[in-house]
């Protein structure tokens, strides 16, 4: 009704403004004023009947291409898709041309947000990282699972103030939060790392997991205090018996060779205890290579000349069992098994027997039984005799020399081909250990 109201009006001035003109433009001094002025009220009442019919036209013409455009969004509405009706209106048709056009041009571009949207829905649902994001009143819009996981929230959705029930997780990220200070936190066996940043009143918070990073540094750190008082040890035996022979005069010839005696197998001991300290972080850093063959039927002769008489001068009964065949693994990895391993148990039997050996099944993989008749492992140590510098009650009662690294490098190789380590053992009756290793 407005619309027809302003039409009208438009035509009325519009009407009024050509009456004027035109008696203007016709009047005559010699014609009647009566019959001019009828006249010009026969013209404007043509004029204002016109302007009537005029605005009633163009504003139904008007209605009904209103009406016709809301039915179409309606229906659009209703079932997410254009049906564009048949019509012969001109001025409809085009109408409903530009429409088309411009729902074809909306509907790639919300495809083309929904799909990145659901492709930056994956990469956060795929993150290690927890992501979450929170309003100024901590209502959850965003959460991955990697986060419900860490925090222990058993709903995605919610105030995540109140979802969160461990006292010290919650204490932590509303500091986080408030402060925008980074924190650590110790829960459920692991080391999370939260931080956060706040925009637009909402508030996204990160956690990380660094457990795995913290417990290489405190084993880095371990490593250096246990490696530090291991490599003192042989360095003040070597600068004591030096000092003696540099300062001393008059020392006898035997003297001289029992101090030199002790500096050089100190000096040995230094050495095989660097060489197992490379060996051990090559190992652990993954920088071997796994390419090369062995035949295993050589390493029997190669045990027996090592560690036969060493046996024999104990009294030992030293047995060495190989098959005559090659496998796809380098000797040298093979030899840091079965030499530390065979050491080992000479050093912990007296009396009895060392047994090894080695055998292939199905050409899958190769097992390696060292087993001894020794003094055995306590069951307190068997959990922790594979720690590098790692002493057992008997080794450190007996004394026995090493590097305290050989089970380590054993561990650390047999991990290199994926394989496994079984150990039984029986105190005063001896230890058996299995080492099974997939041939590549």
């Amino acid at each position: 009704m407005k619309r027809f109201v302003h039409i009208f009006s438009v035509l009325l001035i519009f009407e009024i403004i050509t009456t004027v003109l035109v008696g203007l433009l016709f009047f005559k001094k010699t014609m009647d004023l009566t019959t001019f002025l009828n006249k010009l009220s026969i013209l404007f009442i043509f004029l204002f009947i016109l302007s009537l019919f005029t605005s009633y036209i163009i504003t139904e013409k008007e209605e009904d291409i209103y009406l016709s455009i809301e039915s179409l969004i309606n229906k659009m509405k209703n079932e997410n898709k254009l049906i564009l009706p048949e019509t012969d209106d001109i001025v409809l048709h085009r109408i409903y041309s530009a429409i088309k056009r411009i729902y074809n041009i909306l509907k790639r571009q919300q495809n083309s947000i929904e799909q990145e949207k659901e492709k930056l829905k994956s990469i956060i649902n795929a993150l290690n990282e927890g992501l979450i994001l929170v309003n100024y009143e901590g209502e959850i819009e965003l959460i991955n699972p990697a986060a419900i996981q860490f925090l222990g929230l058993k709903e995605n959705k919610g105030n995540l103030f109140d979802l969160c029930k461990d006292f010290k997780i919650l204490t932590v990220l509303q500091s986080v939060i408030t402060t925008k200070k980074e924190s650590l936190i110790e829960s459920n066996d692991k080391i999370l790392l939260l931080k956060s940043q706040t925009f637009n009143k909402k508030t996204i918070i990160l956690i990380n997991d660094i457990s795995q990073r913290e417990k290489y540094q405190r084993m880095k750190a371990k490593f250096f205090e246990e490696a530090s008082h291991e490599l003192k040890t042989p360095i003040t035996s070597i600068m004591g018996f030096s000092e003696t022979l540099l300062n001393s005069k008059g020392i006898d010839k035997k003297t001289q060779e029992k101090f030199l005696k002790y500096i050089y197998e100190s000096a040995q001991h230094l050495t095989e205890l660097i060489e197992d300290i490379l060996t051990l972080h090559r190992l652990e850093s993954r920088n071997v290579s796994k390419k090369g063959e062995c035949h295993i039927g050589e390493l029997r002769e190669q045990l027996n000349a090592a560690f036969g008489q060493i046996a024999k001068n104990k009294g030992l009964d030293f047995q060495v069992s190989c098959e005559a065949a090659k496998v796809n693994i380098p000797c040298g990895h093979l030899k840091s098994i079965l030499w530390n391993l065979v050491d080992n148990a000479i050093n912990f039997t007296e009396t009895g027997f060392v047994r090894v050996n080695c055998k292939i099944i199905g050409n899958r993989s190769l097992t390696i039984t060292v087993e001894d008749s020794g003094i055995g492992i306590e069951e307190s140590d068997r959990q922790r005799i594979f720690e590098r510098f790692y002493t057992s009650r008997a080794g450190r009662d007996r004394k026995l020399s090493g590097t305290g690294l050989g089970l380590a490098i054993v561990k650390h190789t047999v991990n290199l081909y994926g394989g496994k380590i079984e150990l039984s053992s029986k105190k005063g009756e001896g230890s058996r250990f299995v080492i099974i290793l997939s041939i590549p």
